[in-house]
């Protein structure tokens, strides 16, 4: 986040933490799809429980974000500067991790499956540019650069902030009402879990990339009308949660019950239930953290500042740690512990790391 709010810098931060567990907890859930890099053996129902709440909210969390923060960046930077900041900041990351980092997860897929795999150089030609190509983690970033690009035509639009806070119901509901018709609609073509890539460009959920995009909008939306400018009441606070806890609870339970090409009823309602709790948890929880985290922190602001290098470095760090625990008897628990806790430590200092060495990337990241 570009500016040093003591609860943007808490929610970017536990947001990136909380993708490090979901991405370790995969390797430990029960039903991992099969394609997930690294397989252990030992597992538990828990942590599928786990994996199907994070997976829910933690990603629109951060479109939430990049969009609270896009308006006040274009009036700063103006347009040319502003794509610039972009270009730096999410598109040679991009293409660097999706050229040079994503084919070993592309391979490692393959190997959890099964497949035979030759030599890298062959890989990269005939199977990586070809039926195994993805972006691993880093599609988001392609994801959020084609975001900030298609809101450079509204950016102009939205006008000066408002001078007092205005009701958010609305804009909340028409969200929430949108991002539902998006993955119900595209629900009756798509799989629930399939990704595309259109073009070898872009890779992409289908059914939930349109909520994406509206909760990116909906973050631009909370900066202009001071949505959370002041922190919100007990009874605001509680409604918030509690809604959010409930369609977050709902969506798991319709997850499990789901059969695997669900139609009809069954779909529109997980479909309701998902993408409000996609939109509605990330808000919760930035509103918790504007009422009871706002207090300046040192530690919390240069965690923020490393946030971004642990995201890009996380699953590289991650997946070596977890393929070395399988072979030992331990609990899940301890190995999942292990990996994750070693991955945000070292992920983190290595990031900042490097933004001391090149302090001009402080500017950027």
């Amino acid at each position: 986040m570009e500016e040093r709010l003591a609860h943007g810098d808490r929610f970017r931060t536990w947001t990136v933490y909380g993708v490090v567990a979901l991405h370790g907890a995969m390797t430990y859930m029960v039903g991992a799809p099969g394609w997930w890099y690294v397989q252990d053996p030992v597992r538990s129902p828990a942590f599928t429980l786990m994996v199907l709440a994070l997976d829910v909210f933690l990603m629109p969390g951060m479109f939430l974000a990049a969009g609270y923060f896009a308006p006040p960046s274009l009036a700063r930077r103006g347009t040319r500067g502003f794509l610039g900041e972009k270009a730096l900041r999410l598109g040679i990351p991009w293409v660097l991790g999706s050229l040079l980092v994503a084919p070993w997860f592309a391979r490692a897929s393959l190997l959890a499956l099964g497949y035979p795999v030759g030599h890298l150089g062959a890989f990269y030609r005939t199977v990586f540019l070809g039926p195994a190509y993805q972006q691993a983690h880093f599609w988001f970033l392609g994801v959020l650069l084609a975001f900030f690009l298609l809101f450079l035509p509204l950016g102009r639009r939205l006008g000066e902030r408002t001078p007092e806070p205005r009701p958010i119901g609305l804009p909340l509901a028409c969200c929430v009402v949108g991002a539902a018709l998006w993955f119900g609609a595209l629900g009756t073509r798509y799989p629930l879990d399939v990704w595309v890539h259109p073009a070898y460009v872009l890779v992409f959920q289908p059914l939930r990339v349109g909520g994406y995009f509206f909760l990116f909008l909906l973050g631009a939306l909370a900066w202009r009308n001071r949505w959370l400018e002041r922190p919100p009441s007990p009874g605001c606070l509680a409604g918030l949660g509690g809604a959010a806890t409930l369609l977050l609870l709902l969506s798991v339970v319709l997850r499990l019950r789901l059969p695997e090409a669900p139609r009809g009823g069954g779909l529109w309602l997980y479909a309701l239930a998902h993408e409000g709790a996609a939109v509605l948890v990330p808000l919760a929880l930035a509103a918790l953290l504007r009422r009871f985290g706002d207090a300046p922190s040192a530690r919390v602001s240069e965690a923020a500042r490393g946030s971004y290098g642990l995201y890009w470095l996380h699953q590289m760090l991650l997946l070596p740690l977890e393929a070395l625990l399988v072979p030992l008897p331990w609990s899940p628990w301890v190995k999942f512990l292990l990996a994750v806790g070693a991955t945000l430590w070292v992920g983190q200092l290595l990031s900042l790391r490097v933004l001391r060495r090149l302090p001009g990337l402080r500017r950027v990241f």
